[in-house]
């Protein structure tokens, strides 16, 4: 025995959705006809593409998985909330704001450094002394990113003390001097 009702709907309901569907997509269409030169700059791709790396280098999926707030917020003695901690200091954890601060300032530095090596192409109207001048510029904020990743790699780690610099134990001089590394 079939108990299943077949809906039936009025041939009024039918044309009024199809024509309600094919008027959604005459507008899209004449939309995308209609802003065709500025979906294809290769500008517009390069800040999606940008966007797409920061949100997917920031650890979107772990955080959302496993349901993770911003940052770590208290309460004062007044009861107004206030970040208290935005790294967390797990290895296998980490706040939803702290991958983003991450990923930003990675993508900030790694732009430093673009322009700095494509200065010839990205400032040719420029003259030679306001182009050195940049250069200098884009090398200290780009030093200065590094080193800011730096610090927050080591607010997430507190046992990473690489330095550029030698130790200051460390004795300098000819390969003669014994400094406990040589045959």
């Amino acid at each position: 025995m079939n108990t299943d009702v077949k809906l039936k709907l009025p041939l009024t309901t039918v044309l009024i959705k199809n024509l309600m569907l094919f008027g959604v997509l005459t507008i899209l269409l004449n939309l995308l006809v209609k802003l065709r030169p500025q979906l294809i700059s290769p500008n517009l791709w390069y800040s999606i593409a940008l966007f797409g790396y920061i949100v997917c280098t920031s650890g979107i999926i772990y955080c959302q998985s496993h349901n993770m707030p911003m940052f770590r917020l208290d309460k004062d003695e007044f009861g107004n909330m206030f970040i208290s901690e935005y790294f967390m200091k797990q290895q296998r954890s980490q706040y939803a704001g702290e991958g983003y601060i991450a990923s930003i300032l990675c993508t900030l530095i790694s732009l430093c450094f673009l322009c700095f090596v494509r200065a010839e192409v990205f400032f040719s109207p420029l003259n030679s002394t306001n182009k050195m001048y940049l250069l200098v510029v884009l090398l200290i904020l780009g030093y200065s990113g590094v080193q800011a990743f730096l610090a927050c790699y080591r607010e997430k780690s507190p046992w990473y003390r690489n330095a550029f610099f030698p130790p200051h134990d460390y004795v300098r001089g000819p390969l003669m001097r014994d400094q406990g590394n040589n045959i």
